[in-house]
């Protein structure tokens, strides 16, 4: 089966078909390097010469980096029977 075959049967539409006057749509080459994508997506005002990236992590804190922490307040709460 064609990657077009799969993706009509799962979504059931035409990869290969234009949305706008119905004709088939023949692939002519595929373009896989970055820069040429950027090129032609330019070209055709689809897109901006640096598209912005989401935004960096925060970096958080390794365990090890924050040092040891207890939990001391278990011994605030605690009730002692004097009676033993």
């Amino acid at each position: 089966m064609t990657w077009a075959v799969l993706i009509k049967a799962v979504f059931e539409a035409d990869p290969l078909k234009c949305p706008k006057c119905g004709g088939t749509i023949k692939i002519i080459s595929p373009i896989e390097e970055d820069d040429v994508i950027r090129k032609i997506l330019k070209h055709c005002n689809l897109r901006k010469d640096s598209a912005p990236g989401p935004p960096p992590l925060e970096k958080t804190p390794r365990k090890e980096d924050c040092g040891p922490q207890c939990d001391y307040s278990f011994f605030d709460d605690t009730v002692y029977c004097d009676m033993i």
